[in-house]
């Protein structure tokens, strides 16, 4: 059973998801919430823990202006050239990345 408490949080969440655009209320206490909801959350904490991975190695970009791009080494035809940034691991997938510049 659901206790007011609980039930309180999980407003307040429905809330917060409607001022992203991510739910919408359909009457008193039931909401619509998108479909791709999971996949939404998973791309915005991916973004939040490569800029936490930034701002823990103190570093910035050579230009913020280049355009960002994500290289699979698996992939790669050349040498990447550049100077690390820094490093991480996603805390969803477990998979390392690395932060270059140039």
């Amino acid at each position: 059973m659901t206790t007011k408490r609980e039930l309180h949080y999980l407003k307040a969440r429905l809330l917060f998801l409607e001022k992203m655009g991510l739910a919408e209320t359909c009457g008193s206490n039931q909401w619509h919430v998108r479909a791709d909801l999971r996949a939404i959350l998973t791309a915005l904490a991916q973004a939040n823990d490569r800029q936490r991975a930034l701002a823990a190695h103190r570093s910035i970009l050579s230009d913020a202006h280049l355009p960002l791009s994500l290289t699979d080494v698996r992939k790669l035809q050349r040498p990447l050239e550049g100077r690390v940034i820094g490093h991480g691991e996603e805390e969803a997938s477990g998979r390392t990345y690395m932060i270059g510049g140039h």
